[in-house]
């Protein structure tokens, strides 16, 4: 699957760490594993699948300081690229969304 990684346009490093995550408009957080992560968003291994789209927020305790700005602890904002079933789980990618223009919220 070298295709996927010719079209990256960031360097991918490997972080396996938990991490959880929340829907924008639930308060039930699911437990997952990072991946792999670049300047512009992570990978993760999920059990439920998430839909492409979808706006999470994704917390972690130990996270790399480059990428998660914010504490640990905090939530990083992002969106579902894509989910891929993948040796029985699902692989998301998440690009991070930049909450620190404080745009449009509107849904």
């Amino acid at each position: 699957m070298m295709k996927d990684e010719n079209r990256r346009q960031n360097e991918r490093v490997q972080f396996l760490r938990p991490i959880m995550y929340v829907y924008e408009s639930s308060d039930k957080f699911i437990e997952a594993t990072m991946l792999n992560h670049s300047s512009d968003g992570i990978c993760f291994q999920s059990t439920p699948s998430v839909a492409p789209g979808a706006k999470i927020c994704i917390l972690t305790d130990e996270s790399p300081v480059e990428i998660f700005s914010r504490k640990s602890g905090e939530a990083v904002t992002a969106e579902v690229m894509w989910c891929k079933k993948k040796a029985g789980a699902h692989w998301v990618g998440v690009q991070y969304i930049d909450t620190s223009s404080d745009g449009d919220a509107d849904s």
